[in-house]
């Protein structure tokens, strides 16, 4: 059954799921396309249109990027023009079945894929918004965003200042989408003054930079990142290797000839960059903080409160760099490379070579070399990080902080990167979902999780009768709450690791 839903951009038509009721619109243009003379520029507002719109079929296409097994949007169909967005809602259903009319607007989620920059999209099962609405009484968001060498390259290195905005241009593309839903999510029954965003990997990484990016103040009020960094960015000299090394790879000689490349040349350029770079690929399309766009020091800005009205929960997994065996079978063989290479392209001094034996040494779970340079990869891209962002914004806002511990069946992968996802969405019998979890993954825990990811968005405190008492993120106390078949809250966990690793790297 359709469902039409007038918005100041114009019509749209959606489907309605008749046993959940929940409507979908999949889909909806948020930004003009950004292609032709838009490519590597800003996002442009869409106008409003005449006439139904059709947002009732499949979803947008995913941004232009490898094909990658893993990310599954990377095998949906590709396209420049990307920039769309995606909502669920039981809430115009259920308006129709009340008698009361005048019911509150609702909570809106607002997800960010994660695939380091490199690609991903919304398109991903994983991230099928059905479950979310239907069994919660929240507005559920999903929007897609420019990656790689089309949202992330440092074009003004060679073609000048008006180029500024291509080093961050996938930032600036959630800011839009989110400007979008300020304007137009009332009309499908969400409430504009109460938008949370969550997001997972780069866009954990992204959640944290929209609280300190100018362009998003007061486009949302509550923030979710899971396993998402702020201080960890390339440098400025990877900065400028990257554009030289793009132009190098497509034989280019200036940006007349690169705005006449086509997707698949742009994809194949992409492609030659990530062997090129090898495991430092993870990090070359991450925003640069230019102190324009992106604050020079994100955690110098949290300190001074540039997200002090934004409530926070965040977290990371027990087991995050496990998730590179899919790409790296043999990574524990070189482990200590891959730490060195990646701390080498971020810029993190790991000179002081007394602290990191210390630091090594502190992990009880270790049992040999390989796996203490393991835990310590986990702290410094995931846990460590988010425990410093937790510290900093609990002096301004209310910040509750989780550890992810349940171990996936998959052998191998233990409470791995991602490996919440399909708890968090209830999308556990996705291909991408098993993927992670194996078979047979806990009911319970996919519902006491996404009850908690509500809970928050609805009132900025995740907690519920069905976990533990779970306490705000104090510099004092530290909670931090262990989800897993069994909840439960510790102090400082991990304290030697925490206090070495802030002190080298995150300050």
């Amino acid at each position: 059954m359709t469902l039409f839903v007038e918005t100041g951009q114009g019509t749209y038509q959606g489907l309605i799921d008749e046993e959940s009721k929940v409507a979908a619109f999949k889909g909806i243009r948020y930004a003009k396309a950004p292609v032709k003379e838009l490519r590597w520029k800003a996002p442009v507002k869409t106008e409003p249109v005449k006439g139904i719109i059709d947002v009732s079929g499949d979803f947008g296409p995913s941004c232009i990027q490898p094909v990658d097994e893993i990310e599954l949007a990377s095998l949906h169909q590709q396209s420049e023009d990307c920039l769309m967005l995606n909502i669920w809602t039981r809430k115009l259903t259920a308006v129709e079945e009340e008698t009361d009319q005048s019911l509150s607007k609702w909570p809106v989620m607002v997800f960010i894929h994660g695939g380091g920059y490199i690609g991903g999209g919304a398109a991903d099962p994983l991230y099928d918004g059905k479950q979310f609405a239907a069994n919660h009484d929240v507005i559920l968001v999903t929007i897609n965003y420019r990656c790689n060498v089309l949202g992330f390259l440092d074009l003004a290195v060679l073609a000048g200042p008006e180029y500024d905005d291509a080093r961050a241009l996938g930032i600036l593309d959630q800011v839009c989408a989110l400007q979008w839903v300020n304007e137009n999510i009332s009309s499908f029954g969400g409430d504009p003054a109460n938008v949370t965003v969550f997001g997972e990997s780069a866009g954990g990484a992204s959640v944290l930079n929209l609280m300190v990016t100018d362009q998003a103040a007061g486009l949302f009020n509550k923030a979710i990142c899971q396993s998402g960094n702020l201080a960890i960015s390339k440098n400025a000299l990877i900065q400028k290797q990257v554009i030289l090394d793009f132009y190098k790879l497509t034989g280019v000689q200036n940006i007349k000839e690169l705005f006449e490349l086509t997707a698949d040349q742009l994809r194949s350029a992409c492609e030659a960059l990530l062997k090129k770079y090898e495991i430092q690929s993870e990090i070359i399309f991450f925003p640069y903080p230019d102190g324009k766009i992106l604050p020079e020091n994100g955690l110098n800005a949290l300190r001074q409160g540039a997200a002090k009205n934004i409530n926070l929960l965040i977290g990371s997994n027990a087991d995050e760099f496990r998730y590179w065996k899919l790409y790296y079978d043999d990574y524990l063989d070189y482990i200590e490379f891959i730490v060195q290479a990646l701390g080498e392209v971020a810029d993190i001094d790991l000179t002081d070579t007394e602290s990191i034996e210390r630091c090594l040494k502190s992990y009880p779970t270790a049992v040999n070399r390989q796996e203490q340079w393991l835990c310590l990869l986990n702290d410094l891209l995931f846990r460590v990080n988010s425990l410093v962002v937790a510290e900093l914004q609990s002096g301004w806002a209310d910040t509750y902080v989780y550890h992810f511990t349940w171990p996936s069946s998959i052998p191998g992968l233990g409470a791995c990167h991602a490996a919440e996802l399909p708890f968090v969405f209830n999308n556990m019998d996705t291909q991408s979902g098993a993927a992670f979890t194996g078979p047979n993954p806990p009911a319970v825990l996919a519902e006491k999780m996404q009850a908690c990811w509500v809970n928050f968005a609805t009132t900025g405190n995740p907690a519920h009768e069905a976990i533990p008492a779970w306490d705000k993120y104090e510099k004092q106390k530290r909670q931090t709450m262990f989800i897993d078949l069994e909840w439960h809250q510790e102090s400082d966990p991990g304290k030697e690791s925490r206090e070495i690793l802030s002190r080298l790297c995150f300050k």
